[in-house]
């Protein structure tokens, strides 16, 4: 029996630690736009809107590979189709 709780330990410890360490939808957003558009942090903040049809969370789903933001600016989507 503490053989076993020894080994679900790190288990435990690395599925925290992945949660701790994953981005928000928005912060991953945020990066993509700065990375793609070749803009500030600043800039690709004023571009997040909010909502369920807000620039994040179509980014998040991915309903189609590109989304064209209000600056003109294409980006593409990690995972076309992906869910929450």
């Amino acid at each position: 029996m503490n053989l076993r709780r020894l080994c679900l330990f790190p288990v435990l410890f690395l599925s925290i630690s992945n949660i701790c360490n994953a981005a928000s939808p928005k912060e991953a957003f945020v990066k993509s736009v700065v990375k793609q558009c070749k803009i500030s942090k600043e800039e690709a903040m004023k571009l997040v809107s909010p909502g369920r049809t807000g620039t994040v969370i179509t980014f998040k789903l991915c309903p189609q590979k590109t989304m064209t933001l209000k600056n003109g600016c294409i980006i593409t989507c990690g995972k076309e189709g992906a869910s929450l």
